[in-house]
């Protein structure tokens, strides 16, 4: 910035060229460049190259009435700190300007479906189509579609227990039975959210099938004879909730 005139700092061509020598011959050495990216040359080492050079040349100058060559030197010296914090505040300047870019990465949930939208292809009204269609407006789909994945996954806890090669290939063998129970407590996670939904159509108009959902635990397959009288309740819960599928 010093050599293009950037920066409103006095000076004589004496330090022109001095500045001018240290950046050709010193600055733009890839050696040196390496040695800065390692870590092995700091900015003190750099300022004290400039004032090993710049010590040459103030000695090989003509002497100067009233104006001592240590005066000279502590003035060049100035003027390349000058120079050396002028070049710090330009490398901080693209930092200030990332913090504004940074609190816009922050976006509302607006800004993001547009984003994604623009990234996907597709188009805004095209998206609040498949939202709509993905809704599940009225309890009875919800419990519709809680009992259509209830179902799935009690198959294939079946199909796994009737064919063991079905299974997924475990390192120890026990991990199998392992696996059946962490299978049969998400089966219990989703009769218990089919329970928490209402009845009460389902009392008003008797529009549900009747499909006993057996239910899973951690001991046994929980068979229907050993079930309490709360547990009988719940499973009339189910059958007024889970519509017919044909």
């Amino acid at each position: 910035s010093f050599l293009k005139g950037e920066l409103q700092i006095a000076a004589d061509e004496a330090f022109i060229n001095a500045v001018q020598s240290y950046y050709e011959i010193f600055l733009k050495n890839e050696r040196l460049a390496s040695m800065v990216t390692s870590g092995a040359c700091s900015q003190h080492d750099l300022r004290e190259v400039f004032k090993h050079n710049v010590e040459k040349r103030v000695r090989s100058l003509p002497e100067i009435d009233g104006l001592s060559k240590e005066t000279v030197l502590t003035s060049w010296m100035a003027k390349f700190d000058m120079i050396i914090k002028a070049g710090e505040e330009d490398s901080k300047r693209p930092g200030r300007m990332q913090q504004p870019l940074n609190s816009e990465l922050i976006m509302p949930k607006e800004q993001l479906f547009d984003m994604f939208q623009q990234i996907l292809g597709i188009k805004k009204f095209e998206h609040q189509l498949l939202f709509n269609a993905l809704q599940l407006d009225s309890q009875d789909e919800q419990a519709a579609a809680i009992r259509r994945e209830l179902d799935g996954r009690m198959q294939k806890v079946a199909e796994l227990e009737r064919n063991r090669k079905l299974m997924p290939k475990f390192v120890v063998k026990e991990m199998e039975s392992l696996y059946l129970e962490e299978l049969k407590t998400s089966i219990n996670l989703l009769m218990a959210n089919l329970e928490s939904l209402p009845v009460s159509k389902c009392s008003q108009e008797g529009k549900y099938g009747l499909q006993k959902l057996r239910k899973y635990n951690h001991r046994s397959d929980g068979s229907l004879e050993n079930l309490s009288l709360s547990r009988r309740k719940r499973y009339k819960v189910f059958e007024c909730l889970s519509p017919r599928l044909r």
